[in-house]
C-alpha cells in the first residue's frame, strides 16, 4: 500500500540496512551460556549476556523495541495497522519507514529521507542503497 501511495504522489524510495541489528537490542532476561571449550572467562563455566545475539528467540523482539524507541524519538508514529510501518507528517510532506528485520524502505521526499537516514546513521551504522545507486 505504502509503494501504491509512492507512485501516486511521485515520491522517492530509498532501502537501507541496518548493520548488526541484532546485536542492538539489551537484554531484558538472564541468559547463561556454557564458555565454548579452550576459553576460559575466570573460573566459571557460564557467562551471562548483557545484550542480545543472533539466534535467541528475545533477540528480534529487543531489536524491534530499539528500533521502535529511536524513530518515536524522531518523531515518528507507528502505524496501528502495521506495526512494522511508521509514518511522519512533516512540512516536505508524508515520510514512511517500513521495517523487515533490519532492511528499511525510506518513502517521502528527498530532504525528508535524508534527514531520517542522518539520524538513523547516528544512532545505528547504516548502508544505504538509493536509486541512484541501483541503476
Amino acid at each position: 500500500m505504502v509503494l501504491a501511495i509512492a507512485a501516486k504522489q511521485d515520491l522517492e524510495i530509498d532501502q537501507s540496512d541496518i548493520i548488526s541489528a541484532f546485536l542492538k537490542g539489551k537484554i531484558d532476561t538472564l541468559v547463561f551460556l556454557l564458555q565454548v571449550e579452550g576459553f576460559k572467562l575466570g573460573s566459571h563455566k557460564y557467562c551471562c549476556l548483557n545484550k542480545t545475539i543472533y539466534g535467541l528467540c528475545q533477540t528480534a523482539r529487543m531489536w524491534y523495541s530499539v528500533l521502535n524507541r529511536a524513530l518515536i524519538e524522531f518523531g515518528f508514529t507507528r502505524l496501528d495497522a502495521d506495526m512494522a510501518c511508521w509514518v511522519k507528517i512533516s512540512k516536505e510532506g508524508i515520510i514512511f519507514i517500513v521495517v523487515h528485520v533490519d532492511d528499511t524502505l525510506s518513502i517521502g521526499s528527498r530532504r525528508d529521507m535524508d534527514n531520517t537516514k542522518a539520524q538513523l546513521a547516528k544512532k545505528f551504522k547504516t548502508k544505504t542503497w538509493g536509486l541512484e545507486k541501483s541503476l
